[in-house]
């Protein structure tokens, strides 16, 4: 194993339902920089991720500002 991948950031399935990964994205959209993120977001699709990610947290948001 090389030293580069003893210090990668390990990998996660964004969950729009987990604060943090919200938080972590709420961040990358201010910074346009993954820098200050302890994890790497992968995505069940075979999209792009933010794509997905945004329209994922659309559908979330949407639906606790308009649950019946």
């Amino acid at each position: 194993m090389s030293r580069l991948n003893l210090h990668m950031r390990p990998y996660e399935l964004f969950d729009v339902t987990n604060a943090r990964h919200r938080k972590l994205f709420a961040e990358f959209q201010r910074t346009q920089s993954w820098r200050h993120a302890p994890i790497r977001f992968t995505i069940e699709s075979d999209g792009e991720m933010i794509p997905t990610i945004q329209r994922e947290l659309l559908a979330y948001y949407q639906e606790q500002e308009f649950a019946a």
